[in-house]
């Protein structure tokens, strides 16, 4: 074997070994990004996608009873029920600000 041809042979398997490297490496940081996607995806699903169907409904109920209508509590210590909106202008015209039109009776 000539010192051409090995010279030609040892071109050839570098630049094997490189095409190697870069192949694994190219396949390498696909699968990673491959990998981090379905993690990102997974954890968004747990977290975002995840309903609580008895929270929501409990929150539901706590408005209804905050909105409710006027109703006693203690008639005898004259404790009365109402409505959060009526209840927050109350607060307001007594600490003496202005209050806005329709505030207590459903107005936002």
């Amino acid at each position: 074997m000539s010192s051409k041809d090995r010279h030609v042979s040892l071109v050839t398997t570098i630049l094997g070994v490189l095409a190697a490297l870069l192949l694994v490496t190219t396949v390498g940081t696909f699968l990673q990004g491959w990998a981090l996607r379905r993690v990102a995806a997974e954890e968004r699903k747990k977290v975002v996608e995840r309903p609580y169907p008895e929270l929501e409904a409990y929150h539901q109920e706590q408005e209804q009873a905050l909105s409710a209508n006027y109703f006693w509590i203690d008639q005898a210590a004259g404790t009365v029920h109402l409505p959060i909106e009526r209840a927050m202008a109350l607060v307001v015209a007594e600490a003496g600000a202005p209050v806005a039109d329709g505030a207590g009776e459903g107005g936002r």
